[in-house]
């Protein structure tokens, strides 16, 4: 069991173990009172959570400057002010998120402190009812039913304890237990990430945090019940707006910005790709492979992460990208990653280089119906049709897609009869037709 889990997992008992003590010294009625202060408590630090985080934000803490003025001077400075910008306002939006997370656990707990007082009243109320109700039964004979039904209360005060454990749980352990996994898989992603020739995180820290179970806790049951007790506490706590007015929560943040980065690196690879030898198998393959790891990649997020990555594109890859980005032959600006469907993508290139081999080979593309399927899904694709055209664009005349004049008409006749027109001029391109 890794460190990590450890604590987690024993933070989970003790809370069930107390809650179930104190529920059975209270007895049934003062654990329901007691559970219902604590749900207030709850509340209460939910409703205020956002304002409290403001004041935290906006309260100096060096040299008259608040903590986004620092973080703000720290990464967009100097030349690359500009660029890092856009990564400035998505970590700006997580510091808030953490921040009213953290504000949350730390009032929930101050106020549970404090409405002692307030459970000690209405304690105390309950008692002077249970005894006014004894004494005017002191003279009942039924002693041993009067302890049975007592003890029975305390029973069931036990169960109403270990529910309240489960309140502070979700309250507590939850949002914590969404944090730590979060930080996981966004940790794991930033150690591929290099910048300037060296790794954004040292292989030395990565092997600190592994040796504290950072990365297998996901995978236990530990982590497995505090998603199902607190994951949805989670993301409504974490809740604030971005700079356009969006509503987001840290959990898709963060995932979206981890798809960010391993698509990144899916575009560097793309920007790189040799097409020296003009579109072979190799170059295909190339291809296929880039366009199934994205799709991987976006099949292993949620629709809300999917969501914010449209919306971080712009923001985050372009810039991480830098020039490389001018050397794509997309533009990732007019790109909608939750549209696209990249294992389609992918069928689409090794439809269309079938096509070139056998063009090669002198052989007919006599099947129509393929013809129009793979001509139909490349009039669809904002992403294959100009990474072939500018592929092909750059081959010898000798080595582009000569089509037979008969295999012309067909291309031609299928072009011109498709529902969008848009790239028709790019498609006649592809296959030589003038």
């Amino acid at each position: 069991m890794n460190i990590i889990n450890l604590v987690m997992f024993v933070a989970g008992i003790l809370t069930i173990f107390f809650g179930f003590i104190y529920g059975f010294r209270r007895g049934f009625s003062k654990a329901v009172a007691r559970l219902i202060i604590v749900g207030a408590c709850a509340v209460v630090a939910f409703l205020y959570r956002e304002k409290i985080s403001e004041i935290v934000l906006n309260t100096p803490i060096s040299e008259g400057k608040t903590i986004l003025e620092l973080l703000t001077e720290s990464m967009a400075s100097g030349e690359d002010a500009e660029k890092m910008q856009g990564l400035v306002n998505v970590i700006t939006n997580i510091l808030k998120m953490v921040i009213q997370i953290f504000v949350f656990i730390i009032c929930f707990f101050l106020l549970k402190i404090l409405s002692m007082i307030a459970y000690w009243i209405v304690a105390g109320i309950i008692s002077a009812g249970q005894k006014r109700k004894a004494s005017e039964k002191v003279n009942n004979k039924n002693d041993i039913k009067r302890e049975v039904k007592r003890n029975r209360k305390k029973w069931f005060g036990s169960l109403i304890g270990i529910v309240q454990a489960v309140l502070i749980m979700a309250c507590v352990l939850g949002p914590l237990n969404g944090l730590v996994v979060n930080i996981a898989s966004l940790t794991k992603s930033l150690s591929q990430l290099e910048m300037d020739g060296s790794k954004v995180l040292d292989d030395a820290t990565f092997e600190k945090l592994s040796d504290l179970g950072l990365f297998t806790y996901e995978e236990s049951k530990t982590c497995e019940v505090y998603t199902l007790l607190g994951d949805g506490l989670y993301k409504e706590v974490s809740k604030v707006k971005d700079d356009n007015g969006n509503v987001i929560n840290i959990k898709s943040q963060i995932e979206a910005i981890d798809g960010g980065i391993q698509m990144a690196g899916a575009m560097t690879d793309l920007s790189k790709l040799d097409t020296s030898n003009g579109f072979n198998a190799d170059t295909k393959d190339a291809l296929v492979d880039i366009f199934n790891d994205l799709d991987e990649i976006k099949e292993n997020m949620s629709e809300e992460g999917v969501e914010q990555l449209d919306n971080l594109i712009k923001d985050v890859v372009s810039p991480m990208l830098g020039e490389a980005a001018e050397d794509l032959p997309i533009n990732l600006d007019e790109i909608s990653f939750a549209e696209v469907d990249f294992s389609d993508e992918a069928e689409v290139i090794d439809s269309f280089y079938g096509l070139m081999e056998k063009a090669e080979n002198g052989e007919e593309l006599n099947t129509d119906e393929v013809l129009e399927e793979v001509i139909t899904n490349l009039s669809d694709s904002n992403l294959i049709l100009p990474i072939l055209s500018q592929v092909v664009e750059g081959l010898p005349e000798e080595e582009q897609l000569n089509l037979s004049e008969e295999d012309k008409n067909k291309v031609s006749e299928i072009i011109n009869g498709l529902e969008n027109q848009e790239n028709v001029d790019e498609l006649k391109a592809l296959f030589g037709i003038e």
